[in-house]
């Protein structure tokens, strides 16, 4: 058995994700879809998860091979197969489903808090999903919450930080998924995104914030097993 990582820069990777997979005995299957078209995966497959990048939903004349991936999305998503997003990955679902996905207020990139939505109660997040939760951002775009789904939580700098589409399918605007090298990539490829905007950290801030780690790691573990029991072929 195995998961699918849909990665669009080398630098973004699974992190946390990889050490969760090998914890449940899961094969990590890396895809370079800036190289290599993504695919409908098979029975195998008990997740896909679709990391961030620099790059925008809508950059396709710059990055054509977004298109390709959008289609495999759209079929991702009607194959029911369970499905995370994390970031510009969140950002292609939401659009996939014909949300917008536009320029943000601000920038957010630190470790700032979300709060989540009373509507979270009534799915099988809710006993999952804390009240609040303190995570690491990094995003410039944001997305609407798709028709039909839920919205998870907002941050002070932006409203919509997830949203859960038919029980399988879950968007996430944060990184949860973080890791100490994580970050330090992220700095080495996109520190000049760090100005003195109200919502962007500096580097040592953004360093010193991985105290909060091991609690957000927990919640996405927890997150990580209750998507996968949302399993569409089955039904």
């Amino acid at each position: 058995m195995n998961i699918h990582v849909w990665q669009h820069v080398p630098f973004e990777g699974p992190a946390s994700i990889r050490q969760w997979a090998m914890s449940r005995n899961l094969a990590v299957e890396c895809v370079p879809v800036w190289q290599v078209a993504p695919r409908l995966p098979g029975p195998e497959t008990r997740l896909v998860v679709v990391m961030g990048g620099p790059m925008g939903v809508h950059d396709t004349t710059e990055h054509p091979w977004l298109l390709a991936e959008k289609q495999c999305l759209r079929e991702v998503i009607d194959a029911g197969i369970p499905l995370l997003g994390v970031c510009l990955g969140a950002q292609l679902i939401a659009d996939v489903l014909g949300a917008t996905v536009t320029k943000n207020a601000h920038r957010e990139i630190g470790w700032f808090a979300i709060t989540r939505d009373e509507c979270v109660a009534d799915t099988w997040l809710g006993p999952l999903w804390p009240d609040t939760l303190q995570v690491l951002h990094w995003h410039g775009d944001t997305f609407a919450i798709p028709a039909e789904a839920t919205r998870l939580a907002g941050s002070h700098a932006c409203a919509n930080q997830g949203f859960l589409y038919r029980d399988h399918v879950l968007g996430l605007q944060c990184h949860l998924e973080t890791t100490a090298a994580w970050l330090e990539r992220l700095l080495h490829h996109c520190s000049n995104e760090l100005d003195d905007s109200r919502f962007v950290q500096d580097a040592g801030s953004l360093r010193e914030g991985l105290k909060h780690s091991d609690a957000m790691h927990a919640v996405l573990g927890h997150v990580l097993d209750g998507l996968m029991e949302q399993d569409g072929r089955h039904d």
